[in-house]
């Protein structure tokens, strides 16, 4: 009988340590600054002249939940704004979940940290899958707030760029064509 406890404590224990362990991994590494990641892109037909354009991309924020508050998402802007870029990317994903009330309360943690970020060309943006299944209406509101330009398949001229902005392709709002058409 004694023997059987021990095996079963075993069986129980180990699973449990094991998952306590993961769990503790992947919230450490949410946590750690994001990756940074550079890379020149040669375009045949720049402009002749034109000095090259400094971009940064920003996605998957996820404000909202255990991981991500405000004092996180300023840590992050912080590293963006560091980078002097002359224009920010974002590729959506701005809140945790699929609750409109989260999604509204939270909203503005990402929009005042993002206000901070003033590069020449602009912030261009795009909706995600959680920010449609929440709030896509109040997200886009409270971008354009921190004047950020908030594009569904479309297309916008920055400097010497033409950006072209997909819609979310999860929750069925990307129109590929549309944007292919903009541009």
């Amino acid at each position: 009988m004694k023997r059987l406890r021990v095996v079963l404590a075993v069986v129980l224990l180990v699973p449990l340590a094991a998952a306590a362990a993961l769990t503790i991994h992947a919230y450490r590494e949410a946590r750690r600054d994001p990756i940074r990641r550079t890379a020149t892109l040669p375009f045949a037909n720049w402009p002749t002249g034109a000095r090259a354009v400094r971009a940064v991309l920003l996605s998957d924020i996820h404000t909202g939940d255990l991981v991500t508050d405000r004092t996180r998402v300023e840590r992050v802007v912080d590293i963006v704004a560091a980078e002097k870029p002359d224009l920010v990317l974002l590729a959506g994903d701005y809140v945790s979940g699929r609750d409109p009330a989260n999604a509204a309360r939270v909203i503005g943690d990402v929009t005042h940290a993002l206000s901070r970020l003033h590069p020449p060309l602009g912030i261009v943006a795009v909706l995600g899958n959680h920010d449609n299944d929440s709030a896509p209406a109040t997200i886009a509101q409270a971008l354009r707030r921190a004047s950020v330009t908030v594009m569904e398949n479309g297309a916008i001229r920055r400097g010497p760029l033409l950006i072209g902005g997909v819609g979310d392709t999860v929750s069925g709002h990307a129109k590929l064509g549309g944007t292919l058409n903009a541009l």
